[in-house]
């Protein structure tokens, strides 16, 4: 056996003291600013976290407005379409409207006549008089700016007074267009009470359509195959009082509501002339 002494144990690794927060570190500046009562270093401490603070609040308030400011736009610019879409929308039904709402006026005015107008002529005015399309404003963007509120993302107060405007008088032409509809569809029924419809529709279609229709569907259901239709005396339809009263019912609905669709229409022109001024400042 060996006399010498063991070897000495290694000695553990010092171990490595945390390193004090940021935090804990200024408190302990300060502490010991306020122990020396160093006025001067404490007021600077203080200043510099200020500091900090406001300018922490001023680049999150920085980037909120921006955000805002990118919103804004997209909905600017959403809303230009909207309205230019709804612009176009009028302009093609004022274009299929016109003859429809020219028939039951030269209808009535044919009551008048001394002579009555050609037959074509009155079997077209008496077969489209009480046919209408539907208006379709595009307000989807106007409506989501006021429901969820996103219209205070509006910087122009006066661009956020005329949106809201025109929403509602989109609505209210949407309404005011809806009840003279209302009493289009009243005259054509008793219209379609009135005029033997059948021999009218025969008479539009011609004879080569009807050999075509399916007879299996109601609306088409005009008579037998193979049986001869007598002609519409259209001299009689132009004479008849009721028909003509009718028409003038139908000539007044249809020009009110296309009053309802012009007057959406220059709405829609006159905000997207706004809209599009604050694109892009």
């Amino acid at each position: 056996m060996s006399d010498a002494p063991p070897p000495p144990a290694s000695a553990p690794p010092p171990t490595s003291a945390p390193a004090p927060s940021p935090r804990r570190t200024f408190f302990a500046r300060l502490a010991a600013a306020v122990r020396r009562q160093d006025w001067f270093v404490v007021c600077l401490e203080v200043g510099i976290v200020v500091l900090g603070v406001v300018i922490g609040f001023q680049v999150t308030s920085w980037g909120q407005a921006q955000s805002d400011r990118a919103k804004e736009q997209t909905y600017l610019r959403q809303l230009s379409r909207d309205l230019a879409e709804t612009e176009r929308l009028a302009d093609d039904l004022a274009r299929t409207m016109a003859p429809l709402e020219r028939a039951p006026r030269r209808l009535a005015q044919a009551h008048y006549l001394p002579e009555p107008p050609p037959r074509d002529s009155v079997i077209h005015w008496a077969a489209v008089a009480p046919a209408y399309w539907e208006i379709s404003p595009v307000l989807g963007t106007a409506e989501a700016l006021v429901s969820t509120g996103d219209i205070g993302l509006i910087r122009d107060d006066s661009l956020r007074i005329a949106i809201t405007a025109y929403l509602e008088k989109a609505r209210e032409n949407i309404r005011g267009w809806g009840a003279w509809k209302d009493v289009l569809l009243r005259q054509t029924d008793e219209y379609g009470a009135t005029t033997p419809v059948a021999l009218l529709f025969a008479e539009w279609v011609g004879p080569a359509a009807l050999d075509s229709l399916d007879r299996a569907d109601d609306w088409m259901a005009l008579a037998p195959p193979g049986v001869a239709l007598p002609a519409l005396d259209t001299d009689a339809l132009v004479r008849d009082e009721q028909v003509h009263r009718l028409m003038v019912r139908i000539t007044i609905a249809k020009d009110n509501m296309a009053i309802n669709r012009r007057e959406i229409a220059q709405y829609a022109a006159a905000l997207r002339e706004q809209v599009e001024a604050e694109l892009d400042r």
